[in-house]
C-alpha cells in the first residue's frame, strides 16, 4: 500500500521513516523533487516530514497509524511554501503512474488552480483516494473556498479533514484555527501532535495537515485489510465508522470524528 505525500518533501533518512520509504527502482530515489527537477525530494521546510510520520512513522519514538505502508515523497513546494502549476500536476502524475493508492494533501490555498483540479481528477479516474486538509484559517470553506478541499462536492474519492483538539472541538491553536463547514467529512487530532522533523528531530505540531495524515494512515490501514475494495468504499468505511462528537458543534458534517476501530468494524460489512 503506497501513500504519496505531496508536500514540502520528506526526510527519507529519518530514523522514524527510512524503513517505510518508497524507492522507484530507476533513480534509486524516494520520489521526486518537482521544484528542482531532481530525484531528491528532501524536506527543507518540515511540514511534509511531519505529515509522513503520523501516517507511517515507527522505529524510535513514534508509531504511525499504518506503520507497514510505503511512503512516497513528492516535493512540490520550495522552502518558502511556493509552488508552480507544473510541480503540482506532475506530482499527481508521478503518484498515479508509480502505484500510489492514497495521496495526502496536507496544505491548501484560497486561489483556485486548474493544475490542482486536473491532478485530483486524474487521481479519481485512476481509483486513487485523496485525503485533503481543511486548512487552518478558521473559515467556513463552504462560504469562502479553500482548495483543494472546496473541490470535494461531487467527488467520491476525496475526504476533507479538520483538526481536532484534546477536548473534541476543532483545533484552536494560536494562529491556526481549523477551517470548518458542511463539506468537511471528518475531524481528527490536529493539536500538539508529536511528529518527526528533518535531521532526526521531533516537535509537537498543530495543523490540519497532521489531521489529514492521520486519516490517510487510517485509510491505508483499512484498505490493506481488504485490498479488493475501491477508494469510495474506503471513504465509506471511515465515515460509517466515525464517532459522533458533540463538541464539534456542527462545524463538521454530522459531527464525525475519526475512529480507527470504528472504521475497521465498518469494513467488515463492506468487505464481503
Amino acid at each position: 500500500m503506497i501513500v504519496a505525500v505531496i508536500d514540502s518533501g520528506v526526510d527519507y533518512n529519518h530514523k522514524e521513516l527510512r524503513r517505510n520509504i518508497f524507492w522507484d527502482g530507476v533513480h534509486d530515489t524516494a520520489g521526486f523533487d518537482f521544484m528542482s527537477s531532481d530525484p531528491r525530494p528532501y524536506d527543507d521546510h518540515a511540514h511534509g516530514t511531519g505529515v509522513a510520520s503520523v501516517i507511517a512513522g515507527g522505529g524510535a519514538e513514534l508509531i504511525g497509524v499504518a506503520p507497514n505502508v510505503t511512503l512516497m515523497a513528492l516535493k512540490a513546494f520550495n522552502p518558502y511554501g511556493l509552488t508552480t502549476s507544473a510541480a503540482l500536476y506532475s506530482s499527481f502524475v508521478y503518484a498515479v503512474a508509480n502505484g500510489a493508492k492514497i495521496i495526502v494533501i496536507g496544505w491548501g490555498t484560497q486561489r483556485f488552480s486548474h493544475a490542482l483540479e486536473d491532478g485530483i481528477r486524474l487521481a479519481e479516474a485512476n481509483g486513487v483516494l485523496i485525503v485533503a486538509a481543511a486548512g487552518d484559517g478558521g473559515m467556513d470553506i463552504g462560504q469562502r473556498p479553500y482548495y483543494p478541499a472546496a473541490l470535494a462536492p461531487g467527488l467520491k474519492n476525496m475526504i476533507v479533514v479538520a483538526g481536532q483538539g484534546a477536548d473534541g472541538s476543532l483545533t484552536r491553536a494560536p494562529g491556526l484555527y481549523s477551517n470548518f463547514g458542511k463539506i468537511v467529512d471528518l475531524a481528527a487530532p490536529g493539536d500538539r501532535v508529536r511528529v518527526a522533523t528533518p535531521r532526526n528531530g521531533y516537535q509537537n505540531s498543530s495543523n490540519t495537515g497532521i489531521a489529514a495524515g492521520l486519516v490517510a494512515g487510517a485509510a491505508a490501514l483499512i484498505w490493506s485489510k481488504c485490498p479488493k475494495i475501491d477508494a469510495p468504499h474506503v471513504k465509506q468505511a471511515l465515515l460509517e465508522g466515525a464517532l459522533f462528537e458533540g463538541a464539534l458543534r456542527g462545524e463538521v458534517n454530522d459531527n464525525k470524528a475519526l475512529s480507527v476501530p470504528g472504521a475497521l468494524a465498518a469494513l467488515d460489512a463492506i468487505c464481503k
